[in-house]
């Protein structure tokens, strides 16, 4: 419905809220490659693309290629995640100012984040008609602040195998979700 009343388009590219490229692909939620959680990372990895100031759409697929290959052949990638990073490539955007973030799904990454980290602020965003500057940079924070804690976490986690189980251990304290956890010896696990 949004498409046909043309409020949103989709485009070549990649599913995240920030102009900043470097800033979006290190705290996206919605992607895991070898630069997640490193913005310099990022940087160094667009830089060898050589995308122009202004994306066209030639360098928007470029971009999409380089994540979507990096998630597919990151160390430790399964076969389902050559699949999995779709839904991340070929984002809707809001046409003219609709909408607050770069893309839709971008927006959604940034509410999912909210919903765990400040859940006011994301009740506050989705029912804001036209999210001030203020609004829209605090959600910002929160969804850069939870997606490098994120990524922090899986980087630092540990695996093992139980009769079937796979159980990932991962110190979440001071990142995603913290003071959340019950307590108890499982506390920072997730299976």
């Amino acid at each position: 419905a949004a498409e046909a009343s043309e409020l949103v388009r989709r485009r070549p590219g990649v599913a995240i809220p920030t102009a900043d490229l470097a800033d979006g692909l290190a705290a996206s939620t919605l992607v895991r490659t070898p630069y997640s959680g490193d913005t310099e990372g990022a940087r160094a990895a667009l830089a060898e693309l050589g995308l122009p100031a202004e994306l066209d759409d030639d360098a928007r697929r470029r971009l999409a290629s380089l994540v979507a290959v990096d998630v597919a052949d990151a160390d430790g990638a399964i076969a389902r995640a050559a699949s999995a990073v779709e839904r991340a490539l070929r984002p809707y955007e809001a046409v003219g100012d609709a909408a607050p973030f770069e893309t839709v799904g971008g927006y959604a990454d940034v509410l999912d984040a909210l919903a765990r980290e400040a859940p006011g602020t994301g009740v506050a965003l989705a029912l804001a008609a036209d999210p001030g500057d203020d609004l829209a940079t605090a959600a910002l924070d929160a969804w850069r602040s939870h997606g490098l804690a994120a990524h922090r976490a899986l980087d630092a986690a540990t695996t093992g195998r139980y009769d079937g189980c796979v159980v990932v251990r991962a110190d979440v304290g001071a990142g995603v979700g913290a003071g959340r956890a019950e307590d108890g010896d499982a506390a920072g696990d997730a299976a």
